[in-house]
């Protein structure tokens, strides 16, 4: 369970994250729906996950690793 301040700062980089996510799904899958649910399904690992994230390194290129595995997924 992540504490107010990890959920603060996971919203902000998710906030910050998410269209270039969005792009990047949607230039793999061209349904729009599964799109919005790729998404959707990436935020929840990324969050899940997020205490495992090392913030001395860059998020984007973090969360795009998780989308594409939710892409093949």
């Amino acid at each position: 369970m992540l504490d107010e301040e990890q959920q603060i700062r996971f919203t902000k980089l998710w906030t910050d994250t998410q269209p270039t996510v969005r792009q990047y799904v949607g230039s793999l899958v061209r349904d729009q729906w599964a799109v919005r649910d790729i998404v959707q399904n990436t935020s929840l690992a990324l969050l899940r996950r997020f205490s495992d994230f090392d913030e001395s390194r860059p998020f984007v290129p973090w969360a795009l690793g998780v989308a594409k595995f939710e892409v093949l997924g």
